[in-house]
């Protein structure tokens, strides 16, 4: 990817690029192209600046409006006019010079359908990829659900069984009785 360009004889970096040659933070030059201190060029959605130091980038509001920039739509009769200045080739129609002006139009408008069309199939795949985490996260919700329940009955059928062996405990206490006797009698018939 090219990102230095080459305009009218002058050399345009973009932010990266400036920042590292002329040691000036890139969030230093957002905020001076924000509030339009400083001559740029907007391009594909990148800033460019000159390839010079910051203080001779500096610029007034009226020569920044002034100054042409990508980003400036051309007049059919602008275009007439500064054709024809050029020299004696054929001069240009206004018709031809309009119907050139509305073609460019729709050449920067094609950037931003394909960029649109692009965001659209972005949105739609993340549409798709959210909806099947959802399905996938409600699934997980259920095997839970039923785990959960599978686990209550499990404890229900373990506390009966609690239960019914305390009283099996309670109900042999006769027997340790039994037991205390019989051994008492073991422990006479040794002496």
């Amino acid at each position: 990817m090219k990102e230095a360009l080459d305009v009218a004889e002058e050399k345009w970096l973009s932010l990266t690029e400036y920042s590292s040659r002329y040691k000036v933070s890139v969030s230093t030059l957002r905020r001076r192209i924000k509030s339009e201190k400083i001559d740029y060029d907007l391009r594909d959605g990148k800033y460019y600046l000159q390839s010079k130091p910051l203080k001779s980038l500096k610029l007034t509001r009226e020569a920044k409006s002034a100054a042409p920039t990508s980003s400036h739509r051309v007049s059919a009769e602008a275009l007439t006019q500064s054709v024809n200045d050029m020299g004696p080739s054929r001069p240009m129609t206004a018709d031809f010079a309009a119907s050139f002006v509305e073609e460019r139009g729709q050449e920067q408008a094609r950037p931003d359908t394909t960029m649109s069309a692009t965001a659209s199939e972005l949105l739609a795949e993340l549409k798709r990829a959210y909806a099947l985490i959802l399905q996938e996260k409600e699934e997980q919700i259920l095997q839970l659900k039923e785990e959960v329940a599978d686990l209550k009955t499990l404890v229900r059928v373990l506390e009966a069984e609690n239960d019914r062996l305390k009283t099996n405990v309670t109900e042999a206490a006769p027997i340790d009785s039994w037991l205390g006797q019989l051994g008492d009698l073991d422990i006479e018939s040794n002496t």
